[in-house]
């Protein structure tokens, strides 16, 4: 759903009395059940008051059905339409038999030009529904551009990302057979050094260990191959232990060279250099241009190209990548933590307009850490529902204006850096669109969004039980 429905400055309900008034301006029509009273395109869009039956208002989207909002008796659609006279944006229809007053543009006009109170609360209600239809279109607008951005880098990077991927490995290949043949044709060393020599490197250079991510642990083995470079009278030392260190080359391993080589171990170090020197450039190459593919992968991922809107989807491949998507705001100062419930189960949803949610949240949490911190994203199961966390230590939300946050427009961030849409968006996505609910709780250091989401989203018979349900209440 695009509104809520029991949120009654977007669907005034005018009594009895308010409606005979308006009778006289227009025209009572009858319809059928089911019947369509206006389609998505139509030329003319009139005012529709309600006075019995429900009105369901939707959009086509492909081959399948976009339910916007039910409209009950004394409520109306059209309104936008009337004012702007374009034509009709969404489709009519009955729902049961439905008794409908119609009014033109020229009837609206007087009323409003008569100052009455009803035309007083049309105008009130045409100006939140044109700010809700705005930030919409915004949405929309965004998941377009980066859905044609990402076709757009899919098809211009993909090509040429897979040929420099296989590219990368043969290279790899090839650089190190370039010094092996060296070794091969070497009179310097016998055939049982010049084996020994070349397992050693085959070696070094095949094994899946990764240089430390520590600084201060790969400057620790710098010193130390430092310290045995300079024991044994190696010139340069100081620029081979860097290229041996990220290597993950150790002393010990350097003594058993040094017995490979023989005498002649010093031509022989440099050798190993050169060999570590290209097998580091070919990976980091070949690390370069997975990281092109893995980008193109998740900018396809995050939008969903080529998929359908509305699908089963694992909220993890989401979140991943979306945070693939915002690295460049993260890598510089953010500290991102997982915990992952391992029992999460797959939910329905609006597949592109929750990884927006997503980037919504994340955003704020960055920019509310000023770009460093933690931040840590958790999921688990509750019951029927998946329930999403995104806790950032940032400076906190004022608990002044935590009530304003999802309101449209509303920013604490200066001019130039935030429109005011992001919460109000994932507010209506989560809320009105897949049936969850968003919450949170701040204070300085600690901010928790939590978003809820049901495993499977209301069915529309259940959107209008539960609405009937709550009509019968208002009349008791």
């Amino acid at each position: 759903m695009l509104h809520d429905l029991r949120d009654r400055k977007l669907f005034p309900r005018l009594t009895d009395e308010q409606i005979e008034t308006l009778k006289p301006l227009g025209k009572v029509i009858e319809t059928p059940d089911r019947a369509l009273v206006l389609r998505e395109g139509d030329p003319e869009y009139p005012l529709f008051f309600v006075l019995s039956g429900k009105l369901r208002i939707f959009k086509r989207l492909g081959a399948a059905e976009e339910l916007l909002a039910y409209h009950g008796p004394g409520e109306f659609t059209g309104d936008i339409g009337v004012l702007t006279g374009g034509g009709a944006t969404a489709s009519i229809q009955s729902c049961g038999q439905c008794s409908l007053l119609q009014l033109d543009a020229g009837a609206l006009r007087r009323l409003i030009g008569d100052n009455s109170p009803i035309g007083e609360l049309l105008v009130e209600t045409m100006a939140r529904r044109a700010r809700q239809a705005d930030s919409h279109i915004i949405q929309e607008e965004k998941l377009a551009a980066l859905g044609k951005m990402a076709a757009g880098l899919a098809h211009e990077l993909n090509n040429p990302a897979t040929a420099a991927r296989r590219a990368s490995k043969l290279m790899t290949e090839a650089v190190l057979q370039t010094p092996l043949r060296m070794l091969a044709i070497d009179t310097r060393y016998n055939e049982e050094e010049k084996a020994k020599m070349r397992d050693f490197a085959i070696s070094i250079t095949n094994r899946p260990s990764a240089p430390p991510k520590d600084p201060l642990e790969l400057n620790d083995r710098e010193e130390e191959l430092l310290d045995w470079l300079e024991s044994n009278n190696v010139p340069r030392s100081d620029e081979i232990s860097p290229v041996f260190a990220e290597a993950g080359v150790t002393p010990a391993e350097l003594t058993q060279w040094k017995g490979a080589a023989g005498e002649r171990y010093l031509h022989g170090i440099y050798w190993l250099e050169t060999v570590m020197r290209l097998a580091s450039l070919a990976r980091d190459i070949e690390s370069s241009t997975n990281r092109i593919a893995e980008l193109v992968a998740a900018l396809k991922e995050y939008s969903y190209m080529d998929q359908a809107r509305f699908q089963e989807v694992d909220v993890h491949q989401g979140l991943e990548s979306t945070l693939k998507v915002m690295h460049h705001k993260l890598k510089n100062g953010v500290e991102v933590r997982r915990e992952y419930g391992t029992d999460l189960p797959k939910i329905c949803a609006y597949v592109g307009e929750l990884n927006q949610v997503w980037t919504n949240l994340i955003d704020n949490g960055v920019d509310a850490m000023e770009g460093r911190g933690v931040l840590t994203v958790r999921t688990r199961s509750a019951g029927d529902s998946v329930l999403v966390e995104f806790t950032d230590t940032g400076r906190g939300i004022p608990e002044e204006i935590c009530h304003r946050i999802y309101e449209p427009f509303f920013t604490t961030k200066p001019p130039g850096r935030g429109t005011g849409l992001g919460l109000d968006i994932s507010y209506r996505i989560v809320v009105y669109r897949h049936g969850g609910k968003i919450r949170v709780k701040s204070k300085p250091g600690e901010t928790t969004f939590s978003v809820e989401l049901p495993v499977q989203p209301p069915r529309e018979d259940e959107i209008l039980q539960a609405l009937q349900a709550n009509e019968e209440k208002e009349r008791l």
